[in-house]
Parts: C-alpha cells; sequence; structure tokens
C-alpha cells in the first residue's frame, strides 16, 4: 500500500526543539563552561527558569533548531557527545568546557632564490639553504615563529623566525672547507694559519690578540684568502717582514706583496745603525739668530 503525501511529509508541531548553549562569568564554579540545553520554549525564558530567582549575567552563545540537514530531529545529548569526541570535556552533566588551544594564524608564503653565499632573503632577514641548492628557486613558508623552506615539495631547512635585518645561519649548511669563516672563531683561524705556515700562524694570533678579536674576523679571513691567491710561501714571507716592522694589517701584508717587498732579506736582529739621510736643505744654527744684526744695526 502507497503512502499518501502526508505520511511522507507529516505537519510540523507549532512547537519546535532548539538546541542553545550559554556562559556565564558570575558563576566561578563554571568558568569557561557552556551549557548545552534543549526546549521548545523561548531560549531566554528557559535560561532564566533553569535558575529561579537568581540574577546573573549570562551569554547566549548558541540558540538553533535541533534539526539536521536531513530533517531528522537531535537531541542535547547528542550535541555534548559530538563535543566529547572533539576533546571537550564534560564538567557536569551539562557543562562542558572547551579546549584552550591558540588562534590559528594564517602562514604566508612566498618564492626565493638561494644566492651564492647559501642566504635566501625573505622579509628582509637572511635564512641559510644547504650547498646544493645554491642558485635554485624554493617556496617559503613563514609564521611568527619558524620559516620553513621547501625544495621540490620537501621540507630542506627550517629557521626560527627573524626580524627585518636579521639573518639565521646554520653553519653546517656550508662546505667544511669553508668552516673556518662561517664559524667566525679566532682559535680555529690561528690553527689553519699555523697549517699554512708557522709565521701565517704567528701573524693571524697577533692579529686576533686583545679583548676584541671579533673585529679583526674580516682581516683574518682576508689573510686566508691571499694564501690561495699569492701561495702560502710569498704569504709567509710577507708576514714575517710585516711583524718585523710591528704591523699587523693584512692590507700592508698585500701591499708588502704587490711591491716585492717580500723578496727582499730582511735586516739583521739587532742592528741599531743609524743611516744618516742627505741633508739638502740644512742650514746652520746661525741663520736662525738675529743678535749678529741687531748689533750691527745698534
Amino acid at each position: 500500500m502507497s503512502k499518501t503525501i502526508h505520511d511522507l511529509l507529516p505537519e510540523r508541531p507549532e512547537s519546535r526543539l532548539r538546541i542553545y548553549a550559554w556562559s556565564t562569568p558570575d558563576i566561578p564554579k563554571y568558568e569557561d563552561c557552556l551549557k548545552v540545553g534543549q526546549t521548545t520554549q523561548d531560549v531566554n525564558v528557559r535560561i532564566k527558569q533553569s535558575h529561579g530567582t537568581a540574577s546573573f549575567e549570562y551569554l547566549l552563545e548558541v540558540d538553533e533548531l535541533a534539526e539536521a540537514a536531513d530533517g531528522s530531529i537531535f537531541r542535547d545529548g547528542d550535541v555534548r557527545n559530538r563535543l566529547k569526541a572533539k576533546g571537550f570535556e564534560n564538567v557536569e552533566r551539562e557543562r562542558m568546557r572547551p579546549l584552550v588551544r591558540e588562534r590559528y594564524e594564517p602562514p604566508t608564503w612566498a618564492e626565493c632564490k638561494v644566492h651564492p653565499d647559501h642566504h635566501i632573503n625573505f622579509a628582509k632577514a637572511l635564512y641559510s639553504v644547504p650547498t646544493r641548492y645554491i642558485r635554485a628557486t624554493v617556496w617559503v613558508r613563514a609564521d611568527s615563529a619558524l620559516v620553513r623552506v621547501y625544495a621540490g615539495g620537501l621540507l630542506i631547512k627550517s629557521h626560527p623566525r627573524q626580524e627585518s635585518g636579521g639573518r639565521s645561519t646554520d653553519h653546517t649548511d656550508y662546505p667544511a672547507e669553508l668552516t673556518a669563516y662561517t664559524l667566525r672563531d679566532p682559535q680555529r683561524m690561528i690553527r689553519q694559519g699555523m697549517d699554512y705556515a708557522p709565521d701565517i700562524g704567528r701573524f693571524m694570533q697577533q692579529l686576533l690578540s686583545g679583548t676584541l678579536p671579533w673585529t679583526k674576523i674580516r682581516q683574518g679571513q682576508k689573510l686566508l684568502r691571499l694564501c690561495k691567491k699569492y701561495g702560502e710561501r710569498r704569504v709567509a714571507r710577507a708576514c714575517r717582514r710585516a711583524l718585523a716592522f710591528e704591523l699587523t694589517n693584512v692590507r700592508r701584508v698585500e701591499s708588502i706583496i704587490r711591491q716585492g717587498l717580500d723578496q727582499l732579506e730582511l735586516p739583521i736582529e739587532g742592528d741599531t745603525r743609524v743611516i744618516p739621510i742627505e741633508t739638502r736643505f740644512l742650514r746652520s744654527a746661525g741663520s736662525f739668530s738675529h743678535s749678529s744684526t741687531q748689533e750691527s744695526e745698534t
């Protein structure tokens, strides 16, 4: 027997079930809690009825019909079960306490190129990337805490977020032979100078001595580069000559090499002979005296 349209679509009652949730700061026991309930009355009237004559402030968080999209009816117990599945705590019967989570922060995406110095420039800050990605284009995902670098859909590097003008460098991103440059370690640079030649090591030690060796790090790096440019033998002779004249400046060392002074023999240690220079404009002491002129005038 087929059903009529009235059987399939019965008339809805005038009073329709509603689901509501409210919170109040006036009851310390239920702070940060939601009370979930159902009613066919006016929701505000039902909330006041549940607390008798007590006067309190409350915030109505939810007031919706208890009807699903397919027209079926659900109860307040179904809502609480669903909230439990999402991690809410059922504090007391109808009271639910939500999880305290940080607000989701939408990330920022950008496409960056890895420069020859192993760094990308994102939001006016520098972040290092491993050597094999130099000159490659990578994707950067950033939020307020982290900067993540992706290549080919894979995460290849992450750094703490830096302010504008900041720099985050992981020294393991560089080849082993460049570690001395990236770490900026004075003792390591002195040892590397000693590996080239003792005179270079002594010059490096003198250069980086004092309470502020960091101010001479760039000069130390330049001295190591001179060894590759001119050869360690010439640099060692130039360092020996510079130390003999108490010149602890790498530019002076390079000047000695360019002028070929590293090929000259150093003066014998302890030789304090004074070599007179030509006195072309030397005058006698009498030329500066006016006494004879004054006597003749009198």
